[in-house]
């Protein structure tokens, strides 16, 4: 059954026993998409052609009952440790910085739900107070 999305969809990368997976949130329900992948960027590409479709086929997911813990709200970079965690909204970092290429090519970024006790990028902080 294909369901058409909303104005502007509720959709996230997420991250679950270290593989990427494209989650929605329909109304009051989460939604994950069956497929998952071992890169973070392969999976926002889905997110991105799943907006620009417009539709999901609700074959493809399953609906997640774990409602309040399925989205990770920083990303962090795995390798540098001096580096800020950025606020992940769901498909791009509050200050922008992961959609503009700033961050490079993304490889070395992983999901988190906590910041793992690293400062957070001022911009992110600053943007995300905006959109509250």
């Amino acid at each position: 059954m294909k369901i058409k999305l909303s104005f502007k969809p509720k959709i996230y990368t997420v991250r679950f026993d270290d593989k990427y997976h494209v989650a929605i949130k329909i109304e009051t329900e989460n939604y994950i998409h069956n497929y998952s992948f071992e890169s973070f960027k392969n999976a926002i590409d889905l997110a991105n052609k799943i907006l620009e479709a417009g539709n999901i086929d609700l074959q493809y997911w399953r609906q997640e009952n774990n409602k309040n813990d399925i989205y990770d709200k920083f990303l962090i970079c795995k390798k540098k440790r001096q580096t800020k965690a950025h606020i992940w909204t769901g498909l791009d970092t509050s200050c922008t910085m992961w959609s503009t290429g700033g961050l490079g090519n993304g490889k070395d970024y992983n999901l988190y739900n906590t910041n793992l006790g690293r400062d957070i990028c001022t911009m992110c902080c600053q943007n995300s107070k905006k959109d509250n």
